[in-house]
């Protein structure tokens, strides 16, 4: 008998004893031990109620984790399958018995599985610390995205007397449309001896190369694109204050800093490049204090002026920007799709990769300075 059963037969018996007691005695005073017996019993009665639902919760716990256990086992198995499907159709090896679930593609080409795309998908939130301080959105289908946007700066509540009539404000609501540009790679060649010598792990040799590839062109187009077919980069449409001379002082930065309106400024950051920076190290204040303090916490960003310095290096030397960049709206299209061809580059011994995103971005209130660049 398990735990959980002879918890309930003691309670049955137990409220059988309890029942006939207060059946005995019903509409006539118990007598005091009687009494006492019947409050005990009433105790015992709750105590086992307790330990009853404790059991059950615990026995509840315990049939979940199984249950996730054999699901994560299942999506190992089906990963398992789909590799070993894609190593060996790579490799030109039939295997019947493996059901190929990844492989339905055209024109010669193959998707790649799932896993791999979702490797790509979870490493790229790590690799740039723009792609990660902006506000991105995913959307399953690549349909056109329309943001809605609001400026309220200048705005703000008033004071009114006591049943006076509130005054009427018309809202102007503007929109923003992001789209789904196409960012691809080169045709990238996998050898056949990495296919032979890799095994399973042609998964992350794979991964690690669209990754590459993939988190290079995102950075790039989010940060200098044109709008031409791709995003509009953040160095092309933030606000730009004009440096006095040729270098960055401290009066240009303080000069930034004003232009980027208490609501922008109290979640702005710095973004540079690593040369841009290294100059930065050396401005100090009034006071001969340096304004570049690096971080004492690991994983922590540098500050300057106390905000937090994003390093892109696709940016300009010399350039500074400084803003709010969640007022930066960028939109990937969910799962990142991978080709794979075996004739094209047969006669090197290769097989042909190409990996591809759809994606858009821009920066949006982009009249009410909540990003600058000094340049």
């Amino acid at each position: 008998m398990s735990k959980l059963q002879d918890l309930k037969a003691q309670r049955t018996a137990l409220y059988a004893e309890f029942k006939s007691q207060q059946e005995q005695y019903d509409g006539k005073q118990m007598p005091s031990e009687v009494r006492a017996a019947w409050d005990k019993m009433h105790a015992e009665l709750n105590e086992l109620d307790v330990q009853i639902d404790s059991e059950e919760r615990r026995m509840a716990g315990e049939k979940m984790a199984v249950q996730s256990t054999i699901q994560q086992e299942e999506r190992k198995a089906d990963s398992k399958s789909e590799m070993v499907a894609f190593r060996n159709y790579l490799l030109g090896v039939e295997d019947p018995s493996i059901a190929k679930r990844a492989l339905n593609g055209t024109n010669g080409g193959v998707l790649v599985p799932t896993s791999i795309a979702d490797r790509i998908e979870k490493a790229l939130g790590g690799i740039s610390g723009f792609y990660s301080a902006v506000d991105v959105k995913t959307t399953t289908s690549p349909g056109n995205l329309t943001v809605p946007t609001f400026n309220g700066a200048g705005r703000r509540a008033m004071p009114v007397a006591e049943y006076a009539q509130s005054t009427r404000q018309g809202l102007t609501f503007d929109e923003v449309t992001l789209g789904a540009h196409t960012l691809r790679t080169d045709i990238i060649p996998i050898s056949y001896e990495l296919l032979q010598d890799s095994a399973f792990d042609i998964e992350k040799e794979i991964a690690d190369i669209l990754v590459e590839y993939l988190s290079a062109g995102l950075n790039y187009e989010m940060t200098n694109g044109t709008g031409d077919k791709t995003a509009m980069g953040i160095v092309k449409s933030a606000t730009v204050v004009s440096k006095a001379g040729a270098g960055i002082t401290y009066d240009d930065l303080v000069n930034q800093r004003k232009q980027v309106k208490a609501g922008y400024a109290r979640n702005a950051s710095y973004m540079m490049s690593t040369a841009t920076e290294c100059d930065l190290m050396l401005l100090k204040d009034g006071d001969d204090r340096p304004l570049w303090l690096p971080s004492m916490r690991e994983g922590a960003p540098a500050t300057l002026f106390g905000r937090p310095v994003i390093i892109n290096d696709d940016m300009a030397d010399g350039e500074v920007i400084f803003g709010d960049l969640k007022a930066y709206k960028a939109r990937m299209v969910k799962g990142f799709s991978v080709i794979v061809d075996k004739s094209i580059l047969i006669d090197h011994l290769s097989v042909a990769l190409i990996g591809y995103c759809r994606m858009d971005g821009r920066l949006v209130n982009a009249d009410a300075n909540p990003v600058t660049i000094l340049k």
